[in-house]
């Protein structure tokens, strides 16, 4: 009786050492940006421009003068040209249809002195009052200084992406019209 009872105390305490090296190795992620803006538009029209790089230049509020895809299938480069001619290089890790959401990182030739890595994702979230949240969140890796800057110009982006969309929202339509099947 006593054999069995042991053996499983020392089966239950083995399953415990396992998930607690499980949930050690685990870690949240501590985003350097996390901004949001909450639209009056549907979570559906929302994405449909989110993902258009023609779209760039209106949903930026021109800062953005253009943005072209170097490809359609997972991961791909883009080229992002700002209204100041500056142009920077990245590449699309991630997008993601089913949960409205994307991912880009900034190509390692483009990485600012002392940063490893740039990296933005973009979510979507519908609220139930037929409005939704865009939010950016940045992850940064490298020295303090250049976390810094590089979070302020990123800000300053997100900045107009906010104004950009806002105002194209305004007056735009609140969803998309479904098409008309033939």
């Amino acid at each position: 009786m006593q054999k069995p009872f042991i053996l499983c105390l020392l089966f239950l305490l083995a399953m415990f050492g396992t998930s607690y090296a499980q949930m050690g190795a685990a870690r949240t992620v501590a985003w350097d940006i996390d901004e949001k803006l909450t639209i009056a538009a549907d979570r559906d029209a929302i994405w449909t421009v989110l993902k258009n790089p023609e779209m760039a230049a209106k949903l930026s509020n021109g800062y953005v003068q253009s943005v072209e895809n170097q490809g359609n299938e997972l991961p791909f480069s883009r080229k992002t040209t700002f209204k100041d001619g500056s142009i920077r290089n990245d590449e699309v890790t991630q997008q993601e249809e089913q949960h409205r959401f994307l991912v880009y990182h900034f190509q390692d030739d483009q990485l600012p002195k002392d940063l490893k890595l740039v990296q933005v994702a973009i979510f979507t979230e519908e609220l139930a009052d037929g409005k939704t949240v865009l939010t950016w969140k940045g992850l940064l890796e490298g020295k303090k200084e250049a976390k810094e800057l590089m979070m302020q110009t990123l800000k300053k982006e997100i900045d107009q992406y906010k104004i950009g969309f806002t105002n194209y929202f305004k007056s735009k339509p609140k969803s998309i019209p479904a098409t008309k099947m033939q």
